[in-house]
């Protein structure tokens, strides 16, 4: 019979023997679709990039773990007792710094003590000079009478202090009290007592004729005070010199000739002392 030879007798058949590990792993990858086999000589770039395109299922992106300081400032610090705080040292300035002076002790003055007063009255105009004499009176003791704060002039610590009196709106009998700085104060009461002003009085007007271009009088009289006020004609005149209490120099304005003009004085308490056609105005005199 014809075909193919058969196999000797005495050939026996040898059994399979069993695949080496990974060989089906092996023949796995061979099966693999050449489209889906990277080209040789390919990075692991381009790996990474080529498993990141390949088709299936996304694995979930891992969470980065918050930085240190995002714990830290969620973390609940213990609280600190401000008397647990250790004080800063005090150390002395540089030598670059001025040093503040040392405190000055305290000045004790103690309360005034009055043996006299030099006067006990003056005008309601004031500025009559009063000297204290006793103890304890400085430039810095406050002298007051009816109320006022008088002007000090002078002292000769402790013992004399030499003040100006205020004016007074009205006359009589004041109060004085000194005041020493951190000591009782001492009140004298009424020791001090405030005269009127006696009115004014025009004794005479001289020259009696003036130039009708102006020109110069004086006024004698009494009372005059350096408040006091000269009017021709009831206006006041724009420059007046108070010489003295009986004495004073005015300035006439321009008049007409043969003009009579009369001529008043107006102390600061209201009291008035006129003379009626003092002068006249006489072109003669220029």
């Amino acid at each position: 019979m014809t075909g193919e030879p058969s196999a000797p007798d005495d050939v026996v058949a040898t059994p399979e023997e069993p695949a080496a590990p990974g060989a089906a792993e092996a023949s796995a990858v061979d099966e693999t679709p050449p489209e889906e086999t990277l080209a040789e000589g390919a990075t692991p770039a381009e790996e990474t990039l080529a498993a990141a395109e390949a088709p299936g299922e996304e694995e979930p992106l891992a969470q980065a773990e918050p930085p240190v300081a995002e714990e830290l400032a969620t973390q609940e610090l213990p609280a600190v007792k401000v008397a647990e705080l250790a004080p800063e040292p005090d150390y002395p300035p540089p030598d670059s710094v001025p040093r503040p002076p040392p405190p000055m002790a305290l000045k004790v003055y103690g309360t005034p003590r009055v043996d006299e007063l030099s006067v006990a009255h003056g005008s309601v105009l004031g500025d009559t000079k009063l000297t204290i004499t006793g103890e304890n009176l400085f430039r810095a003791t406050i002298v007051r009478i009816g109320g006022v704060i008088a002007q000090t002039i002078g002292a000769t610590e402790p013992r004399e202090l030499r003040v100006l009196t205020p004016q007074s709106a009205r006359a009589g009998e004041v109060d004085i009290a000194l005041e020493n700085p951190f000591a009782q104060p001492l009140v004298m009461p009424k020791a001090f007592r405030y005269d009127a002003l006696l009115p004014p009085k025009i004794v005479s007007v001289a020259p009696d004729h003036v130039a009708t271009k102006g020109s110069e009088v004086t006024l004698t009289g009494e009372s005059f005070v350096k408040a006091t006020v000269v009017l021709f004609d009831g206006k006041p005149a724009a420059s007046v010199r108070i010489v003295s209490a009986t004495t004073i120099d005015v300035k006439v304005p321009p008049g007409d000739d043969g003009r009579m003009v009369d001529v008043s004085v107006k102390n600061p308490d209201g009291q008035v002392a006129t003379v009626r056609r003092a002068f006249m105005y006489d072109r003669r005199y220029g």
